[in-house]
């Protein structure tokens, strides 16, 4: 597979996870319990925004899984490659959730 296509499906794939957690049917029974217990839970603010959740779990899969960017850049230092994908992530999360209408504004 090509590196573009390598990217486009994880880009994907990334954001159908986050729209499963934080704007899905499937996920909106969990949400809701946390939140009636915790008012204003941070996990649930987290959860539903697809920038804040694409960047903490960018940064999780570069630290787990800094193979993700080596088609790209052989030459990129691991140290970087969290970084790079949680600001990739959260990018492309913020601007696919503003194409599909899940964030307004």
């Amino acid at each position: 597979m090509t590196p573009a296509l390598n990217l486009f499906f994880y880009t994907i794939t990334v954001f159908g996870f986050c729209y499963a957690v934080g704007h899905s049917k499937i996920s909106l029974r969990p949400r809701e319990i946390l939140s009636r217990r915790q008012p204003g839970i941070f996990l649930v603010e987290l959860a539903e925004c697809p920038a804040c959740l694409g960047f903490w779990l960018g940064l999780i899969l570069g630290i787990f899984f800094p193979s993700i960017l080596s088609s790209f850049n052989g030459d990129l230092p691991n140290i970087t490659i969290p970084i790079v994908l949680a600001f990739y992530t959260c990018g492309t999360g913020f601007l696919l959730g503003r194409l599909t209408g899940w964030i307004p504004e």
